[in-house]
This record gives structure tokens, C-alpha cells and sequence, in this order.
């Protein structure tokens, strides 16, 4: 073999090792949200941008991966969490009013201030119904619940100081101290 295949061959070697090194270190770094691509701080979920403050009503947000993802401040009014999985999330102070959360997984979710009411359409039945929902160990610190319909809802560890429940459905509800709670009245499916 001449000096200059040596070379050759030399220079392919160090690429390969260059290129076999990079793999190693990009396939060992997962991303902070899971499987969730992250886009200069913020994450985008099907057309709703989400970051602090951010503005996506009625967006659909369903059968999604989002633990520890940052809502603070956002208007995710309307918008479907069912059978998402949004544990150790950061919500506080937004707007999650009418939304539709069954069977959604808020564990550990910080939603202190947030609003989670649900208003009444002209049947008199609750529009949003965080159903069979798991707020296990979440902040609801000061949380806007009225009108919530929380059939099934787990909510076991979870902090409620503060929280309003004026019309709240608390339906076979496991509530902070693991008791299931149904208040009367409550035909439970």
C-alpha cells in the first residue's frame, strides 16, 4: 500500500470515529418533554404553540405526551386533554375553563390559580368534564373548580386550599385523604 492510500484510508477511519462519537452522544440525550420535539423553549402540539402565556383555545390536545411541560399563564379554555399525559406539568394561573380531561393524567401538576370551571349550557349540564381524570399529588392551590365535573376524578394527595367547588360534580371522586367521596343527589355512572 502507497503513502498516499495510508492517508486515504486514515482520513475514512477518523470520519467514521468522528460520526460514531456523534451518534453515541445525540442517541444517549432525550428530551426534557419526553418525546415531544422542543423548539427554542417552547413545544408545539398539534398547531398550539405552548410556552408561558400562550393562547391556544380549543386546541386538541388529546392522546398527547406533555410531562413537566410549562402552561403558566396560558388560555387553553375549551381545549381536550383526554387521555393525555401532562404529569409534573406547570399550569398555574391558566385559563383551563369548559375543558374536556377525561381520563387525563395531571399527576403532580402544579395548577395553582388556574381555572378550571365549567359553565352550563342551556340543559344545565356540565360542558367540561376532566372525567376519570388523575390530579394525584396536584397543586390546586386557590384553583377555580366551580362547576367542574370530577366523576371519577383522583385527587388523592392533591392541595385544595383555597379552591372553589361552588356546583363541582364530585361523583365516586377519591379526594386528598383517599377517601371516595359522592355527594347526594349524584346518580354515578
Amino acid at each position: 500500500m502507497n503513502a498516499r492510500n495510508k492517508k486515504l484510508l486514515l482520513l475514512i477511519a477518523g470520519v467514521v470515529v468522528v460520526a460514531v462519537v456523534a451518534v453515541v452522544i445525540v442517541s444517549s440525550q432525550k428530551p426534557a418533554t419526553g418525546d415531544l420535539p422542543v423548539f427554542g423553549g417552547a413545544v408545539t402540539v398539534n398547531g398550539c404553540t405552548i410556552s408561558r402565556g400562550c393562547s391556544c383555545p380549543g386546541a386538541n390536545l388529546s392522546n398527547t405526551a406533555m410531562p413537566g411541560l410549562t402552561f403558566i399563564k396560558c388560555n387553553l379554555s375549551g381545549a381536550s386533554f383526554t387521555n393525555s399525559n401532562l404529569e409534573n406539568a406547570k399550569m398555574s394561573e391558566t385559563d383551563m375553563s369548559l375543558i374536556v380531561a377525561t381520563y387525563a393524567n395531571f399527576k403532580g401538576v402544579n395548577l395553582s390559580k388556574a381555572n378550571l370551571s365549567a359553565t352550563a349550557n342551556g340543559l344545565g349540564m356540565a360542558v367540561g368534564d376532566p372525567v376519570g381524570a388523575n390530579f394525584s399529588g396536584s397543586d390546586l392551590t386557590n384553583a377555580n373548580l366551580d362547576g367542574a365535573n370530577l366523576t371519577r376524578a383522583n385527587l388523592t394527595g392533591a392541595t385544595l386550599t383555597g379552591a372553589t367547588t361552588v356546583g363541582t360534580i364530585f361523583c365516586k371522586t377519591t379526594m386528598p385523604d383517599g377517601s371516595l367521596r359522592t355527594d347526594p343527589g349524584q346518580n354515578c355512572p
